[in-house]
């Protein structure tokens, strides 16, 4: 391996797959500062999510890789974005919305059922049969 490293450093499969899909790599050179221009011109290119943006056969490839001297250098490396880190502080937040916002809405729903319903009384079943406590 060029870097000794996954293009994606993600702890599971399906991050990885979303990485892939949505972010882009980490710059080789970021992560082996001895490797040519040309080399992560390379493997940048290899990465690309557009197929048409690929190398078209790896007979196209590997005749870069025997001649990196004739790479074109046209720096995608340096247009990368940097990973944007999720903040965990936020996370315990963000689930208590979700389930405040559930509740809200389970209790909303629940008031409107039982106005529909004219014989019925959510303090006590009991009146529906007729017995009232004192």
């Amino acid at each position: 391996m060029l870097t000794g490293t996954t293009p994606f450093p993600i702890e599971n499969a399906w991050a990885a797959m979303h990485a892939r899909l949505t972010a882009d790599p980490v710059a080789p050179r970021k992560l082996n500062r001895e490797l040519s221009p040309q080399a992560e011109e390379i493997v940048l290119r290899a990465l690309q999510r557009d197929p048409a943006q690929r190398y078209p056969t790896a007979a196209a490839m590997k005749a870069e890789l025997d001649r990196p001297e004739q790479v074109r250098v046209t720096g995608l490396g340096e247009r990368l974005q940097e990973p944007v880190a999720r903040n965990r502080r936020w996370a315990w937040k963000r689930v208590a919305a979700a389930f405040g916002s559930i509740i809200t809405g389970l209790l909303c729903s629940r008031s409107r059922w039982s106005a529909a319903m004219p014989g019925y009384d959510n303090r006590h079943s009991i009146v529906r049969a007729g017995v009232q406590d004192g």
